[in-house]
């Protein structure tokens, strides 16, 4: 289902599923494309939807700049060549700051954009990765995080402080001014959890931004809202993706 892929000069681990209008998911930082497997890779029985391995995560090794640009670079190509025209893009967490770079700078391959419990600035995060200690081989994370890490990485487990120092350093950056998809025409959805670790009034900023934006708080989940809630998470998803709902009483959409 899964296999390597050139792009950009790297070979990137991307996976395929279902037929239909193009849906590209970009997962979060530490980890992979099994962000997505018991929610929105469910939304393959309607879309063709794409996920990959962002360079240095996953199957894909650490090669490259290790910037925002880069990875939106890299999403950008995804689109163009697996896609093939423009997709519906969602990402989560830090893929969503890579999603939201896509929609600024290549707004013509973005056909919608979902960020979820994602920001773009540094300060809208109230937890960061930080830099590992010095002589911490696991970088400060959880023993099941290095260890997926170590089993897919082709980078192997030693590298897995090194990914940790250049993630932290990434998250310290922005990715762009609070409004800057202001000027982004497609329809957005910006979803977070109740107890997230992105600012709620970052989340309402952000939708406030744009144009033909929709807002959506996941009552009674955290960070994790993807696993924690999976259906209810694919379902707001799927019917934001489906069609654009009529309001009877519409005041910012007026």
């Amino acid at each position: 289902m899964g296999s390597y892929r050139a792009i950009r000069g790297a070979s990137l681990w991307i996976e395929e599923r279902g037929t239909g209008d193009p849906v590209v998911l970009l997962h979060g930082g530490m980890s992979d494309t099994a962000n997505f497997e018991t929610n929105l890779f469910e939304l393959a029985d309607r879309f063709h939807v794409i996920g990959y391995d962002r360079r240095g995560f996953g199957r894909s090794a650490d090669t490259g700049a290790f910037t925002f640009e880069e990875m939106s670079a890299d999403a950008a190509a995804v689109i163009e060549s697996i896609a093939g025209r423009p997709a519906h893009v969602i990402g989560y967490s830090a893929g969503g700051m890579v999603a939201a770079s896509v929609a600024i700078h290549r707004p013509d391959l973005v056909r919608s954009l979902t960020m979820i419990s994602s920001a773009l600035r540094a300060a809208d995060w109230i937890i960061r990765p930080q830099p590992p200690a010095q002589d911490a081989a696991d970088g400060g994370y959880p023993a099941p995080i290095v260890d997926r890490y170590a089993q897919l990485s082709p980078d192997g487990r030693e590298h897995f402080p090194v990914l940790v120092r250049k993630v932290a350093e990434l998250a310290a950056t922005d990715v762009a001014p609070v409004d800057a998809l202001s000027s982004y025409p497609g329809r957005a959805l910006i979803m977070t959890a109740d107890d997230d670790i992105v600012t709620l009034e970052s989340q309402i900023a952000l939708y406030q931004s744009l144009a033909a934006g929709e807002l959506a708080v996941i009552p009674g989940t955290s960070h994790q809202l993807l696993n924690e809630k999976p259906r209810e998470i694919t379902t707001v998803v799927r019917d934001f993706l489906e069609a654009p709902t009529a309001t009877h009483m519409p005041i910012r959409r007026s």
